[in-house]
């Protein structure tokens, strides 16, 4: 996955630039190590690229969860498939007992937030001085 990143430009918008360019597979690694964070790989049964995406959630609170690391494979972009991840992801919040997902988007990355808009989240004011907060009501389950 971290080939998907082609220019400091996509790591910026996939990671609001808290890593350095290039991204690295062990970068990845040590952030879903971590007890609070669970992730999701999409994959294709058959493709000429078997996976195609890959999403993760943090916990924020016992009512809360944030999606975190959306990305997708350059092959799988632009074909409405970051909409389904994204709601599979909700469909795995809802089930898990939350009742919010938030998550952060950084200005300019008008695709993303498109795929959030349409999934039923909407921007709030951020504490974050760049990036855009952005939120949803969840039905916990």
């Amino acid at each position: 996955m971290a080939s998907w990143v082609r220019s400091p430009e996509e790591l910026a918008g996939f990671l609001g630039g808290t890593e350095n360019w290039p991204l690295s597979g062990e970068a990845l690694l040590d952030a879903i190590e971590k007890p609070e964070v669970t992730a999701w790989t999409a994959v294709a049964t058959s493709a000429p690229e078997p996976v195609l995406g890959h999403i993760e959630r943090v916990k924020v609170s016992e009512q809360e969860a944030r999606l975190v690391r959306v990305i997708l494979a350059p092959s799988a972009r632009g074909k409405g498939l970051a909409r389904e991840l994204v709601e599979a992801a909700i469909a795995e919040l809802e089930n898990d007992g939350f009742a919010r997902a938030s998550l952060f988007v950084v200005p300019g990355n008008d695709a993303a937030e498109r795929a959030y808009r349409a999934s039923g989240f909407a921007e709030e004011p951020s504490p974050h001085p760049v990036w855009k907060r952005m939120t949803r009501a969840l039905a916990p389950r």
